[in-house]
């Protein structure tokens, strides 16, 4: 920035590249704030058809700044791969602040087809920083299962910020397809960080 007009992306300041055919990276990208603390902001990037974990697993990639250039996300800071074979793991991504207490920013992965909670229930990963190299959501830090059969839960997450005033980072999970009230309804859930 400052940015105005029309442009085309060949004319951007950077880009990070999608390790492999088929990755679908930047499926869902984020601010990430400062995650390392050298003063730069860092993004992330989802790939949620990335394969490291299984055909279609998923992945979020961890980028820190300063960007700029071409570059491909094998080199990319860090590395979070999805649990099981298609899961879609990093259709959603978001930095969420300090949820843990430990005054270090943590990241919310969505993996809307995860199966734990029933066939496509979804679910979302709370994976603590700081991360670097590679980390697997077998061992995520906190997770939020979908209620029900096909509710997509983790079609979407969010960072909210506090939402009870108590200083500690709070998360909002979507589920477009929740039937709660009616086939489809879908419906947002809002976790205090008390909870995890």
């Amino acid at each position: 920035g400052p940015i105005s007009g029309v442009r085309t992306l060949a004319a951007a300041d950077a880009a990070l590249d999608g390790e492999a055919a088929g990755d679908h990276a930047g499926g869902a990208v984020a601010p990430a704030g400062d995650l390392n603390g050298d003063g730069y902001d860092d993004v992330l990037v989802g790939a949620p058809d990335q394969s490291d974990g299984g055909t279609g697993a998923g992945a979020a990639y961890i980028v820190h700044g300063p960007i700029s250039g071409a570059s491909t996300l094998a080199q990319a800071d860090g590395m979070i791969i999805g649990r099981l074979a298609w899961d879609h793991a990093g259709n959603s991504v978001a930095a969420v602040g300090d949820a843990t207490g430990d005054d270090i920013s943590d990241i919310l992965i969505g993996a809307y087809i995860e199966d734990s909670g029933g066939l496509n229930a979804g679910a979302a990963f709370m994976v603590s920083g700081p991360v670097t190299g590679t980390r697997y959501l077998p061992d995520a830090d906190a997770g939020f299962i979908g209620e029900a059969e096909a509710d997509l839960a983790g079609w979407s997450v969010a960072a909210p910020g506090a939402v009870d005033g108590n200083g500690r980072a709070d998360v909002l999970v979507g589920a477009p397809q929740s039937d709660a009230t009616g086939q489809d309804a879908g419906a947002a859930y809002l976790l205090y960080a008390e909870q995890f």
